[in-house]
C-alpha cells in the first residue's frame, strides 16, 4: 500500500471532513493517527466525536432498544446522541472510530448500518493498526472497508514530527523547552530511530513518535541521570535509550549559544555532526527579529563550509519560531541567494 506522511494526511482529512466523506487510516501503533485527527478537526473548528469499537458492543452503533410512547425504538447512547444533535444543528463534524480493527466482527458489522444512515451527513474516520503489529487486529470486514471512500497508510515523517514537537510540545504535552530540543536534535542526528517499531510479545518497547513524546516528558521531570536512563530505556529500548542519554549529556556541553549570537563572525562550526545538529536546533529556538542578523551570518558560514543542509535547518526552524524575521532585510537577502535556493529545493546555475 502507498503511504502518506502526517502533514499530507492532515490536508486530506480536512478535505474529507468538509466533503462529508469517509476515510480509513492504518499504521503502526504510536505513529500519531489519533493526534492528527484531533488537529484536523481543530483546524476546521469542527466538532469531533470518538467511539471505540475495540471495547464496544454491537449495540453501541444503534442504541438501546426501548419502548417510547408505546412504540419500539432505539435510544442512542451519549456520544452517538451528540453526533445526531450536531447534525441536526447543521454543524460540521466528524465521527472517529478509533482502533476499528480490534473490534469483534459483530461490533464492526454493527457500524455498517450507521455508516449508511450517516452517509453524506457527516465524515466517518476510522483508525486501525495492521494485522502484523501484534495489536489484536484480525482484520476489517470487507463490507465495512468498502464503506470508506479510501484506505490510506500513515507513515512517520521526521520533519513533521519535529515541527509538531517544536510548535506544540510545551503547550500540548507539558514538555520543557530544553527537553524538546534534546529529542528533536537527537532525532535529526539519528532519524532512523524516529519509528523503529518492532512487534513483539516481550514486555519491551521500541521507538515510535508517541514514545518519543513520552521520553521528552520524562526528561522534563529532572530525574537523577541513572533513574532517567532506566525510565527512558523502558520507553524506547535499552540500545536507543543509551544513545539518547549519551547525546543528551553531549548537548549539555555544547558551545555557548549566546556567545555565537553575540559574535557569529568568530564563532567556530563544530566538527562533530551530532553537535552541529544540536547547535543549529538550539540557535533556531532562540531566534528573534533582533538577533536574526547574527543567525544570518552563521547560516552563511555554514553554507560556505559546504554545510548547506545545516544552514537550511537553521533558517527553516528560525522562521517557524519567529515568523517576523521574514520581514527583515537579512532574510530577504538570504532567500534570494544560494541558501534560498536550497530551501526551495533548487540549484543556482
Amino acid at each position: 500500500m502507498l503511504t502518506i506522511k502526517p502533514v499530507d494526511l492532515e490536508t486530506l482529512l480536512i478535505a474529507v471532513i468538509q466533503a462529508h466523506q469517509n476515510l480509513l487510516v492504518t499504521g503502526s501503533p504510536g505513529i500519531g493517527k489519533t493526534a492528527i485527527f484531533k488537529r484536523s478537526v481543530k483546524a476546521l473548528k469542527a466538532d469531533g466525536f470518538f467511539m471505540y469499537p475495540s471495547i464496544g458492543d454491537p449495540t453501541d452503533a444503534k442504541g438501546l432498544a426501548w419502548i417510547v410512547d408505546g412504540k419500539a425504538t432505539f435510544i442512542a447512547f451519549d456520544e452517538l446522541q451528540r453526533v445526531y444533535d450536531a447534525i441536526a444543528e447543521g454543524k460540521l463534524c466528524a465521527l472517529v472510530l478509533d482502533d476499528l480493527g480490534q473490534g469483534l466482527p459483530a461490533t464492526q458489522a454493527s457500524y455498517m448500518s450507521l455508516m449508511d444512515k450517516l452517509r453524506g451527513k457527516i465524515s466517518i474516520i476510522a483508525a486501525t493498526n495492521r494485522r502484523g503489529d501484534k495489536a489484536g487486529v484480525q482484520g476489517v470486514l470487507e463490507p465495512v472497508k468498502s464503506r470508506f471512500h479510501s484506505i490510506v497508510e500513515l507513515q512517520a515523517d521526521l520533519n513533521d514530527f519535529c515541527t509538531h514537537l517544536l510548535d506544540e510540545g510545551e503547550e500540548m504535552y507539558g514538555i520543557s523547552e530544553d527537553s524538546v530540543i534534546d529529542v528533536v536534535s537527537f532525532l535529526r542526528f539519528r532519524p532512523e530511530h524516529l519509528c523503529a517499531f518492532n512487534a513483539t510479545a516481550d514486555l519491551t518497547n521500541s521507538p515510535c513518535p508517541r514514545l518519543w513524546v513520552s521520553v521528552a516528558q520524562q526528561v522534563s521531570l529532572g530525574l537523577p541521570a541513572h533513574i532517567e536512563f532506566v525510565s527512558v530505556a523502558g520507553a524506547i529500548g535499552e540500545g536507543v535509550g543509551g544513545e539518547f542519554s549519551a547525546f543528551k549529556k553531549m548537548r549539555r556541553a555544547l558551545p555557548n549559544l549566546d556567545a555565537i549570537l553575540l559574535d557569529p563572525n568568530n564563532a567556530t562550526i563544530p566538527t562533530d555532526p551530532s553537535v552541529r545538529w544540536a547547535v543549529c536546533t538550539g540557535l533556531a529556538n532562540k531566534a528573534t527579529e533582533k538577533n536574526f542578523p547574527s543567525l544570518h551570518i552563521y547560516a552563511k558560514k555554514l553554507h560556505a563550509a559546504a554545510l548547506g543542509q545545516f544552514a537550511v535547518l537553521l533558517i527553516r526552524d528560525a522562521q517557524r519560531k519567529a515568523p517576523e524575521i521574514r520581514e527583515t532585510d537579512e532574510f530577504q537577502k538570504l532567500v534570494s541567494g544560494p541558501i534560498g535556493d536550497l530551501i526551495v529545493g533548487t540549484v543556482r546555475s
